[in-house]
């Protein structure tokens, strides 16, 4: 497991939303992009997550980590690792919706 601090994950998570955001990725690619934070977590013990800026990277982390399960879940129902996300009507909806939820409009940039 990779050691993040917190603006550092904020970071990679916003780099992974913006791409699996778009549509455009593979299902493959997004796997390997949300595999990454698979086992990533925030010690709120130590740094209580009171801020705003915590507690959003919080969120975006539990959205990456679902749609990780999502994209598990979607290759076990046989969609092709080399399909594009907003091929697959059920999976773009998911992430359309998860990602408008908790990721909100990053850096500017809307959805599709």
């Amino acid at each position: 497991m990779k050691p993040y601090t917190l603006d550092v994950l904020a970071d990679e998570l916003n780099i992974a939303l913006r791409a699996i955001r778009r549509g455009q990725p593979t299902l493959q690619e997004a796997q390997q992009l949300t595999a990454q934070f698979r086992e990533a977590f925030i010690v709120s013990d130590l740094f209580p997550n009171e801020s705003g800026f915590a507690q959003g990277v919080e969120a975006r982390l539990a959205v990456i980590q679902d749609l990780d399960l999502a994209l598990e879940r979607a290759r076990a129902q046989g969609a092709a690792g080399d399909e594009r996300l907003h091929d697959i009507p059920f999976l773009d909806m998911a992430l359309q919706r998860s990602l408008a939820y908790v990721a909100g409009n990053l850096d500017g940039i809307p959805n599709r």
